[in-house]
This record gives C-alpha cells, sequence and structure tokens, in this order.
C-alpha cells in the first residue's frame, strides 16, 4: 500500500485499482493463478484514466515492485510484493 500511495503522488494523478484481495472462488471464476498473490492480499491490478500504461511502468520500475505484469488485451497492471526474486511480464 506504501508503495501505491508513492506512486500516485508521484503522478500526481488518480490510481484506479481494478482487483485487490481475491478469496479463492473469486480468483478460480477470474482465471487467476493457482497460487496468486491476490489471495493473499500481496498482489493489486492498477491504471490511470490520465497516464499512459507504458508511462506507468516507468513509476513503477522506479518503485522497486517485487511482481510486475502487463497484459497484451487489458490496460491493467499487475504489482505484488511477493519474497524472493522479481517477476517481470
Amino acid at each position: 500500500m506504501d508503495k501505491l500511495l508513492l506512486l500516485r503522488q508521484m503522478i500526481k494523478k488518480p490510481i484506479i485499482i481494478s482487483s485487490g484481495y481475491r478469496c479463492p472462488k473469486h480468483n478460480e471464476e477470474v482465471g487467476g493463478a493457482r497460487y496468486s498473490y491476490h489471495m493473499t492480499g500481496c498482489a493489486t491490478d492498477i491504471y490511470s484514466l490520465e497516464v499512459k500504461k507504458d508511462a506507468l511502468l516507468m513509476y513503477i520500475h522506479n518503485l522497486d515492485f517485487k511482481g510486475v505484469g502487463t497484459y497484451k488485451d487489458k490496460n491493467v497492471i499487475h504489482v505484488d510484493s511477493r519474497e524472493g526474486e522479481k517477476a517481470r511480464w
């Protein structure tokens, strides 16, 4: 949450959270990963109506989120606070 707040302060624009915590049933219904970080409350999918996805990604990488993922067919960016090595996709 602290990094999301920093991100919002850096871009000076609203960030929309499209997905946060998911119970296992909902995670399965939306096609989430079997061991999704959303189910532990450690992942968030976000976007901004005022900042382009590529620009938002630059800020995200500077904040050093452990997990960062994008999707070709979606405007959202997945960020998480996983343990261990970084993951990018």
